[in-house]
């Protein structure tokens, strides 16, 4: 099964400074569907927001623009 995709714009315009962003708070904001499908962030669109990411795919480019900011992988 594909994984299901958020883009890093979604994730800034969706969530605050400081958020910890996990599949639970994803579904929550419905940005994805309940499914036990994975999760994975593109790094399409900017981020200037810290967050960090919680058991959820990251490609390398979200990757690199996530830390650029301060924000971490978990």
């Amino acid at each position: 099964a594909k994984p299901q995709v958020v883009n890093l714009s979604s994730l800034n315009n969706n969530f605050n400074d400081g958020d910890v962003i996990s599949r639970e708070v994803l579904v929550r904001k419905k940005l994805v569907k309940d499914t036990m499908n994975a999760i994975k962030v593109l790094g399409n669109g900017e981020i200037n927001k810290k967050l960090t990411i919680k058991n959820i795919l990251v490609s390398d480019s979200a990757k690199s623009k996530i830390e650029a900011v301060g924000g971490k992988i978990l």
